[in-house]
C-alpha cells in the first residue's frame, strides 16, 4: 500500500513550504489525488525529477549552443578578416573618407585645370575633354587594393 500524505507532510519531507507545494500543484508539476492528498513516494520523485532534470539542463544546453554559435561566428569573422574578405568599420570609414575627399578636390580642380585648354574651343571638343577628364577621375575610384583597408599601405 502506498503511503499518502497532506500538502503539509509533503512540504516537510521536501524541505519546502506548504505554499510552494500548492504552487507546484497549480503549475501541474505535482499531482494531487482526488481525495486531496498526495502519494508521497510519487510526489517526491516527481518533485526531484522536475527540479534537476528538466529546466536547468535544457537551459544549460541551450546556453551552451548559443555560446558555441557565437564562438563560431567570431571565428568566421576573424577568418574573413585575415583573408581580406571583411574589414573593420573604422578602416572602411578611413579609406572611403580619404578617397572621397581626394575625389572632391580633383573634381573641384577641373575648371581651373581645363579653363585655359578649353578656351575658344568648339562645344563638341569641350564636352569630349570634360568627359575624358571626369572619366579619368572616376577611374581612380575603382582602383581598389585590399591593402588600403588593412592599414598596411604605404600612405600610413
Amino acid at each position: 500500500m502506498l503511503k499518502r500524505g497532506s500538502a503539509r507532510e509533503l512540504a516537510e519531507l521536501l524541505g519546502i513550504s506548504e505554499r510552494r507545494v500548492n504552487q507546484l500543484v497549480n503549475e501541474e508539476v505535482l499531482h494531487r489525488e482526488i481525495e486531496g492528498d498526495f502519494i508521497l513516494t510519487i510526489a517526491i520523485a516527481t518533485f526531484y525529477e522536475n527540479k534537476y532534470a528538466g529546466k536547468d539542463e535544457d537551459n544549460y544546453w541551450g546556453e551552451k549552443a548559443l555560446h558555441e554559435a557565437a564562438k563560431r561566428k567570431l571565428a568566421e569573422l576573424e577568418l574573413a578578416r585575415r583573408q581580406n574578405m571583411s574589414h573593420d568599420a573604422a578602416d572602411v570609414e578611413r579609406v572611403m573618407t580619404d578617397m572621397l575627399s581626394n575625389l572632391r578636390s580633383q573634381l573641384l580642380g577641373i575648371p581651373t585645370k581645363m579653363a585655359a585648354k578649353l578656351e575658344m574651343k568648339k562645344k563638341a571638343f569641350i564636352n569630349a575633354e570634360l568627359e575624358s577628364e571626369i572619366q579619368s577621375r572616376l577611374t581612380e575610384l575603382s582602383d581598389y587594393k585590399t591593402e588600403m583597408f588593412t592599414g598596411d599601405s604605404e600612405d600610413d
